[in-house]
């Protein structure tokens, strides 16, 4: 498992760019790169995120697959601020200006893969809001991760998702699940196929096929919106 420092290090190694450089182009604070090179930072604030990789020319889903490809969980080097919520929170979330306003906020990855989901517990990044968004409530957005549901989504995908729009059969959804009491919550981005008193069904694109959610397992299933519904059209 690397570090990451070892990330860090070798990513200003590529870039021929020194700490205090990565530090000003990212907007962060004196010492932040350094103190993560020297491994006297071992983790990172989740607003914090999206500046980081800025100061490496990443974009927020490649730092973030890279973190993973590393073999760190989101979770050992991202801490939840103390006023955010977690995604499955989402549902009884009042419409504050967070949600509502000129910015959504993008939860961390859903994985278009039938292994290795990814939690998506913490915000790592705000985007505008679309055109068709303006006035909807508690909309997310979400990178996606893996190639299941390719050529539809691709790895490093921006989409945007919905709590509040019903899912019917054929909508792409974002399944979250909960294996047993204390385990992480995963996400996973699939087609809804049906649903049954049992289960909810999904389907993959890359390899085609099925996979079903026992419904004890399941925590929300939210939509994610069309670009005709993102810009209203």
């Amino acid at each position: 498992m690397s570090t990451l420092a070892e990330i860090v290090s070798k990513r200003l190694a590529e870039l021929k760019r020194g700490p205090a450089q990565a530090e000003s182009i990212g907007k962060l604070s004196k010492n932040y790169v350094s103190d993560i090179v020297r491994g006297k930072k071992g983790d990172v604030r989740s607003k914090n995120i999206a500046p980081l990789a800025k100061a490496l020319d990443w974009t927020t889903a490649e730092l973030l697959l890279t973190m993973k490809n590393a073999g760190l969980q989101f979770g050992e080097v991202a801490v939840l601020d103390s006023d955010e919520r977690p995604i499955s929170e989402l549902q009884s979330i009042p419409s504050t200006s967070m949600y509502y306003g000129d910015d959504v906020p993008v939860y961390g990855i859903a994985a278009a893969s039938a292994i290795n989901s990814f939690k998506i517990d913490e915000q790592v990044d705000a985007v505008k809001r679309p055109p068709g968004m303006m006035k909807a409530k508690n909309v997310y957005a979400l990178y996606v991760h893996g190639d299941s549901m390719s050529p539809r989504y691709r790895s490093g995908d921006l989409i945007f998702v919905s709590p509040d729009r019903p899912p019917r059969p054929g909508d792409d959804v974002i399944v979250q699940t909960k294996t047993h009491s204390g385990a992480p919550i995963e996400s996973w981005l699939k087609e809804l196929d049906h649903t049954n008193s049992e289960a909810v069904v999904v389907r993959q694109l890359n390899p085609e096929g099925r996979i079903e959610f026992k419904r004890s397992t399941i925590v929300a299933v939210h939509r994610v919106l069309t670009l005709r519904e993102l810009f209203g059209v």
